[in-house]
C-alpha cells in the first residue's frame, strides 16, 4: 500500500492535475458521453486522447478538487498517481515532484529520485 497523500483539498492547488491526464478508451468514450466531446483532446505526439484542458489545468478540475474523482470513469492514471501508472502497477512513468508532499515528507523522499524527478522503488 503506497503511503497516503494529502489529495482530497489538495494543499498544492492540485498541481498535479496542470496538464490534463491520458485516458484508455473506455474512459474517453465514457467522458465523452456524459460530458461531451469538448472535455477530450488528442495529442498527436503521443498518439494518445488526454483530458482537456481549461485555463491550463485540465478540465475537471473545479475549487472542491476533480469533478470526476467518483466516477467510474475517474483516469486509472489519476487513481495510481504518482505510485503506479495506471492499473499496471508499473512505476509512474513521468516526474512526479510535482506533488509538494515530496519535499516535505522524508518516507516519499526516499522514494524519489532528484535526478529524473521520478519513483526509485514502489
Amino acid at each position: 500500500m503506497p503511503p497516503a497523500l494529502p489529495c482530497r483539498r489538495c494543499p498544492y492547488g492540485s498541481s498535479c492535475c496542470f496538464h490534463g491526464t491520458s485516458v484508455t478508451d473506455e474512459e474517453r468514450d465514457a467522458i465523452r458521453r456524459e460530458h461531451g466531446p469538448e472535455f477530450l483532446r488528442f495529442n498527436a505526439a503521443e498518439s494518445s486522447w488526454r483530458t482537456a484542458l481549461r485555463n491550463g489545468r485540465c478540465v475537471f478540475l473545479s475549487e472542491q478538487g476533480c469533478q470526476i474523482h467518483t466516477k467510474s470513469y475517474y483516469p486509472e492514471v489519476c487513481r495510481g498517481f504518482p505510485f503506479y501508472a495506471g492499473k499496471t502497477q508499473e512505476p509512474y512513468p513521468s516526474p512526479v515532484d510535482e506533488c509538494g508532499e515530496f519535499t516535505l515528507r522524508e518516507d516519499l523522499r526516499r522514494l524519489f529520485d532528484p535526478a529524473t524527478g521520478k519513483l526509485r522503488v514502489l
